[in-house]
Parts: structure tokens; sequence; C-alpha cells
């Protein structure tokens, strides 16, 4: 029972740390620029998930899938008025 619950927390934590690192780095984004940059925060969060594949294998699989979902979901909500512009 104690492993079953190490592994819950692991994957808990991997998958909040994404979140977090993502919505620190996006909330920077949308502050310093007029526009969001969308392509940034993607091509970043991209960049960073190939990067520590690479180097951990499929040992952070919640952490490097949290971070691709993420970052699609806080472009979208960051540029909710962009995509979809009514007048």
């Amino acid at each position: 029972m104690q492993q079953y619950v190490r592994e819950e927390m692991r994957l808990l934590f991997q998958v909040l740390s994404g979140l977090f690192l993502v919505f620190g780095f996006s909330y920077f984004l949308r502050a310093t620029n007029d526009q969001f940059p969308w392509l940034a925060l993607i091509g970043s969060t991209v960049g960073l998930t190939i990067i520590v594949f690479v180097l951990s294998g499929k040992m952070y699989r919640a952490f490097l899938i949290s971070l691709l979902v993420f970052s699609v979901i806080m472009s979208v909500i960051f540029n909710w008025y962009s995509i979809f512009n009514v007048h």
C-alpha cells in the first residue's frame, strides 16, 4: 500500500509541476508582451519536452504530457479574444 501511495503522489506532483511551470511562464509572457506570443509558449514547452524526454526517457511521462497539454490550454485561454473575435 505504501508503494501505491508513493507512486500516486509522484504522478500528482508531476502533473501539478507541469501546470505551475506552464502557467507561470505564460503569465510572464502575458505580462511582458502586448499580444500573447502563443508560438513562443508552445515552442518552448515542446523544446523542454524533447530535452527532458531525451535525458530521462519515459520516467517523467506524466510531466511531459502535462507540459504539452497545459501549454495548448493556456494558449487558448490567453488568446480567447483573438481566436473568437466577435464584434
